[in-house]
Order: structure tokens, then sequence, then C-alpha cells
């Protein structure tokens, strides 16, 4: 453990190395089964030695960040593991910016819909005026096919 390890965790390199505080521990409840189950996979695999994660870990200060771990078995000279090595960076802005970017989409998407019936509503309405100065059935007709498209769309 070294590097940026109490900038990114809350935590000191000393508190890692003393294990008074574990990777695992600090790793967010729910990705937790996520994460044991790849170091499981690693563990096991003989052929795939490496490894590329995103999860959360719960920052000293009770604050969740997100990191993404790339990790590698490190074989003894016999070719057992004997220990992993890897690197953790915050990206926390980077899932951050994803998730305004989604929710900006449905936002976009449920104002594009809201305009389309309004635009409906209007139209349907113009054909009622219509409908009532001229009494042309053909008018008449795409009024009420309007009516029932616009009906049907807000259901």
């Amino acid at each position: 453990m070294h590097g940026q390890v109490k900038e990114i965790t809350g935590y000191s390199e000393e508190e890692f190395l003393l294990r008074r505080v574990s990777w695992v521990g600090i790793i967010h409840p729910e990705d937790l089964p996520l994460v044991l189950k790849d170091i499981e996979d690693i563990r096991v695999s003989s052929y795939n030695l490496s490894r590329e994660l995103d999860f959360r870990i719960m920052h000293k200060s009770g604050k969740i960040i997100w990191v993404h771990q790339s990790y590698q078995k490190v074989q003894r000279k016999d070719g057992r593991p004997d220990k992993y090595q890897g690197t953790a960076y915050d990206i926390t802005e980077k899932k951050e910016a994803e998730k305004a970017l989604e929710n900006l989409e449905i936002a976009r998407k449920k104002e594009t819909h809201h305009r389309i019936k309004n635009n409906l509503q209007v139209i349907s309405s113009l054909l009622d005026l219509q409908a009532e100065k001229f009494r042309n059935r053909k008018t008449i007709k795409a009024s009420e096919v309007l009516e029932a498209s616009g009906k049907a769309r807000t259901e």
C-alpha cells in the first residue's frame, strides 16, 4: 500500500499494513459479493491472472467513493500465487457525471413526450374548431382519430 491511499480511502498506509483496516473491509456492502466473487475467480484461475473492476468503497469519513481497481496475481518461482498487486483509482467524478447524463436523458425524454402530447392536443382542438365550421365528414373523422390517438398515448 502506497501512493494516494489516504486521499482515496481516508485511511493511512500504516492502518492497512498494521491490519487495523482491510481493503475488503471498506468495500461497500452492496458491492462486496461482486468483489469477493472476482477475487475467488482469479484465485482459482490458472490462465487469466489479471482483472479490472469498478466498485464502491466507504471512505473513513463515511462518504462513498467509486474506484477502478486493476490487479493481478504475482507468481512465486514455483508457479504458485504468492500475493496480489494492483492499482486503484478514484473514479467518483466519472460515475457522478455518467449518472447526471443518465438523469438528463430521462428528463429530455419526458419533456419530448410532454411536447408531443401538447402538440397533438392543439391539432385535435384545431380540427374540432374546423369541424364545427365546416361539418365536413372527413374533418370530423380526422378529429376523432387524433383525439383517440391522444387519449391512447396518455393512458
